[in-house]
C-alpha cells in the first residue's frame, strides 16, 4: 500500500511537471500570437492609410476631372504606388498633375508633352522606360526625376508657363508654384 501510494506521488508530481511544462510552452505560444498580432494591425494601420490616402487623391481627381470613376481609381493608385515606392509626398505630383492636365491621361501639350504630368518626348527618352504614349510611364519618370533630385532642376523636363521662369537662369520656382496647392 504504502508503495501504491509513492507511485500515485510519482504520478501526480510527474503530471504537475508536466502541466507546468505545457503552461509554459502555451505562454509561449501566446507570446507569438501576440507579436503576429502587433505585427498584422500595424500592417492593417499602414494599408489604412495608402487607401485613405489614395481616396483623397481621387476625390480631388473627382473635382479636377472628367475621367471615369475607374481612370480616378487608376490615376489615384498609380500616384500613390509610385510616391511610396520614390519616397515622396504624393500630393506634389497631385498638384503636377492638375495643374498640368487636369488628370487627362491622353492629355498631348502644345510641343508633344504626354500623360497627366506632361512630360516631353525628349525628356521620355532620356530618362524614361517603356511607351512614351503611356500614362504610367510617363507618370513613372516624373516620380523618378523628383526621386532623384528633389531640386529646382527636377522640373526642366515639364513645359513651363514663363511665368514660371527665373529670367536669370531658367529655373523653375518650385515653392511659388505648388506652395498655395491643397487636396480639398
Amino acid at each position: 500500500m504504502k508503495w501504491m501510494m509513492i507511485l500515485l506521488v510519482g504520478l501526480l508530481a510527474c503530471s504537475a511537471v508536466s502541466n507546468f511544462y505545457s503552461l509554459i510552452e502555451l505562454n509561449d505560444i501566446i507570446a507569438q500570437q501576440n507579436a503576429e498580432l502587433q505585427r498584422l494591425e500595424s500592417e492593417y494601420t499602414a494599408v489604412k492609410e495608402v487607401f485613405d490616402q489614395a481616396e483623397k487623391i481621387k476625390q480631388h481627381i473627382e473635382k479636377h476631372s472628367s475621367a471615369s470613376e475607374e481612370m480616378q481609381r487608376d490615376i489615384s493608385y498609380a500616384i500613390i504606388f509610385e510616391a511610396k515606392r520614390n519616397n515622396i509626398d504624393p500630393e506634389l505630383i497631385t498638384a503636377l498633375a492638375t495643374v498640368e492636365s487636369n488628370f487627362n491621361p491622353s492629355a498631348i501639350g502644345g510641343v508633344g508633352e504626354r500623360g497627366i504630368v506632361q512630360i516631353r518626348k525628349a525628356t521620355f527618352q532620356e530618362h524614361g522606360q517603356g511607351d512614351f504614349t503611356e500614362w504610367r510611364d510617363t507618370l513613372r519618370l516624373a516620380f523618378d526625376i523628383f526621386g532623384i533630385s528633389k531640386s529646382d532642376l527636377a522640373m526642366k523636363g515639364w513645359h513651363w508657363p514663363p511665368t514660371m521662369q527665373d529670367r536669370a537662369g531658367g529655373r523653375v520656382r518650385l515653392s511659388g508654384f505648388l506652395g498655395g496647392m491643397r487636396l480639398e
